[in-house]
């Protein structure tokens, strides 16, 4: 379970005395927490990778406000985070991949927006919604 290897990277960090780490992995295991009370139960893996990705997309827009404002400080911490955190995230497909993808699926007979998003809602976290509907902006 993804809450377990935080919680072991969390550990692992500690006696590293690396406060990058521990700081990141206390707020996502914090988040976890959260959105376990929310719920009243233990959440899923799929839940958990959902939180981790809201947090390297907050990571990703703060470093684009740091770089902005020529903050290279705080941009490389924040760097540093996203970075901690996209380990456990699984790589997405490559604008090139995903056109592909978008192309069989148009191909095999969905023609319009709505259902190729849905047949590609069938492929999870491997595909980058935001570039996929602009692919396929484009494509049609």
């Amino acid at each position: 379970m993804l809450k377990e290897k935080f919680s072991t990277a969390l550990k692992t960090s500690m006696i590293e005395k690396d406060e990058v780490k521990i700081r990141t992995y206390r707020s996502i295991i914090a988040k976890i927490t959260e959105e376990e009370k929310k719920t009243g139960k233990a959440i899923s893996d799929d839940d958990i990778l959902k939180v981790v990705e809201k947090a390297a997309k907050q990571r990703q827009e703060s470093m684009l406000a740091f770089q902005k404002a020529s903050r290279s400080d705080l941009f490389e911490i924040e760097n540093h985070e996203f970075q901690i955190l996209k380990e456990f995230l699984p790589s997405k497909l490559d604008a090139d991949q995903t056109r592909a993808l978008l192309v069989s699926i148009i191909e095999s007979g969905s023609n319009n927006i709505g259902l190729v998003m849905k047949e590609l809602s069938k492929h999870g976290n491997s595909i980058d919604k935001k570039l996929a509907s602009d692919i396929l902006k484009e494509l049609m």
